[in-house]
């Protein structure tokens, strides 16, 4: 979270891929992969809600305001209705 980057461990290499958070002092906290393989995370201290494509490194945010801290999906993996990134 203080460190403004999401990380993905390769198992099969032990490899660490890091991806920084485009906002200075984000904040990522609360992840969630929806089933297109995509990584959702709050962005505790920058009031937005990130997605990001660990494939591509594509990464899209949604303002939401105050301090988001959890997140969930939906049982078909995808935020709840009326909630789209840019």
């Amino acid at each position: 979270m203080f460190g403004n980057v999401l990380g993905r461990l390769d198992p099969k290499t032990n490899e660490m891929k890091e991806y920084p958070a485009k906002t200075p002092a984000s904040g990522p906290h609360g992840l969630a992969f929806d089933k297109e393989g995509k990584l959702w995370f709050t962005a505790n201290s920058k009031g937005y809600i990130g997605k990001l494509d660990p494939k591509t490194g594509d990464y899209a945010t949604i303002e939401v305001g105050r301090s988001p801290h959890g997140l969930f999906l939906s049982p078909k993996g995808a935020l709840p209705t009326g909630v789209a990134a840019r």
